[in-house]
């Protein structure tokens, strides 16, 4: 794909960032395909995957422990300026041993992304979202 490096419009990215969304459940598609050669893409308790190598890695690593993903369109909040996007929604899903989440009441499946582009390409991705999505970690925190 060839890339135009001017900053897509606000619009286009909010497209680019749903089709993004709609490959990580699953649609057919290449979501490395969506990202620059030398982007970044951070996860909690991965780090920061550099490079197409590492991000199939830390992907794999999530598709190993989780059967599915959705994330829900309808309920996005989408906020841009120049290159970056942010994205706020709600996210669900199935575990690799068939339990769903978010785990009510103390998960919400709540996630935040912030995309930046490079034209048509995603050059840097931090993904804001616990990983515990089974809420499984309870002992370092208490809330009573």
């Amino acid at each position: 794909m060839e890339t135009n490096l001017a900053s897509p419009t606000r619009e286009r990215m909010v497209e680019l960032a749903q089709q993004y969304f709609r490959l990580v459940d699953g649609e057919e598609g290449s979501l490395p395909g969506m990202f620059t050669d030398d982007a970044r893409v951070f996860f909690p308790k991965y780090g920061t995957a550099r490079g197409p190598g590492q991000f199939a890695e830390l992907a794999g690593g999530l598709l190993r422990s989780q059967k599915f993903f959705r994330h829900d369109v309808d309920t996005m909040v989408f906020t841009a300026e120049g290159s970056r996007l942010v994205v706020e929604g709600l996210e669900a899903g199935e575990a690799a041993d068939g339990r769903p989440w978010p785990a009510h009441p103390r998960s919400e499946g709540r996630y935040c992304n912030v995309f930046e582009f490079a034209g048509e390409l995603i050059t840097r991705l931090h993904i804001y979202a616990d990983p515990d999505f089974l809420t499984e970690d309870t002992d370092r925190l208490r809330w009573d």
